[in-house]
């Protein structure tokens, strides 16, 4: 069974040089040196779409200070996204492979989003594929458990939000997909069966009822529901793990070796 994960991650306004410095410190969260990073902006602002206009391309491995985006004459209100085609560690046959993960990271907000196809190997009692064990879907969805975390840290993010991409259950949304944090609070149309993880900073509200099911955990500056449902791995020794200071998300793949 198909089944793909789409979150979203919200934070205040960034700069464009801090958007950039961002994306410095998600590096930790790659290993593969072809990672491809583009970077877009409108050309014109008043027509601009939901594409961008202009891409410019970059090697990962070759960005290592802001000033190697080369766009220092980049207006805020011109800058539009960049685009990582990045990954983490896929657990099959006890190996880690890649398994890819979409970033599109904007000045307020982050989005993550999984191959539908290959979703399959961390999503027990909806479809696992056969094949794979239950302690390597537990392995996988540690890794991508973990590395949202560490993004939540990273961009110092109000809230976020892991769910079934909306694209899957369009016939269980009422007028489409809508996620947003606007005013200090989290909005979103996809019912609360489908949500994987939702953190939310202390004070930020949400306008959507949280799966009952759920279960609460402290972390960072709020508080942490995760979906036992779909989730089988040690919640509370991950949290743990990824708030230590000296964590570093290389280690996923370094222990899964």
């Amino acid at each position: 069974m198909e089944y793909s994960v789409s979150s979203a991650c919200y934070y205040s306004q960034k700069s464009v040089g801090d958007i950039f410095q961002s994306v410095l410190r998600l590096k930790e969260l790659f290993i593969n040196d072809t990672v491809n990073v583009d970077l877009g902006k409108y050309a014109d602002i008043e027509n601009g779409g939901y594409f961008p206009d202009t891409i410019t391309k970059f090697k990962l491995k070759d960005l290592n200070h802001p000033r190697d985006f080369n766009f220092s004459d980049l207006e805020n209100n011109d800058f539009c996204m960049i685009y990582i085609n990045g990954s983490f560690p896929l657990i099959t046959n006890s190996k880690p492979t890649l398994l890819t993960h979409h970033f599109n990271i904007r000045s307020n907000q982050t989005t993550l989003s999984t191959l539908p196809e290959q979703g399959i190997y961390f999503v027990p009692n909806i479809g696992t594929n056969n094949d794979v064990e239950l302690s390597q879907v537990k392995l996988t969805q540690e890794k991508l458990f973990s590395q949202l975390l560490k993004v939540i840290l990273i961009t110092d993010s109000h809230c976020l939000i892991t769910e079934r991409s909306g694209i899957e259950i369009v016939d269980e949304l009422v007028n489409g997909v809508n996620r947003e944090f606007q005013n200090n609070v989290l909005y979103t149309d996809v019912p609360p069966k489908h949500h994987w993880f939702i953190y939310l900073e202390e004070g930020a509200k949400t306008d959507f009822n949280i799966n009952k099911n759920m279960r609460c955990f402290n972390f960072y500056k709020g508080k942490l529901w995760v979906n036992p449902h779909f989730f089988l791995g040690d919640t509370q020794a991950i949290i743990d793990k990824v708030s230590d200071p000296n964590y570093n998300y290389q280690v996923e793949w370094v222990e899964s070796k």
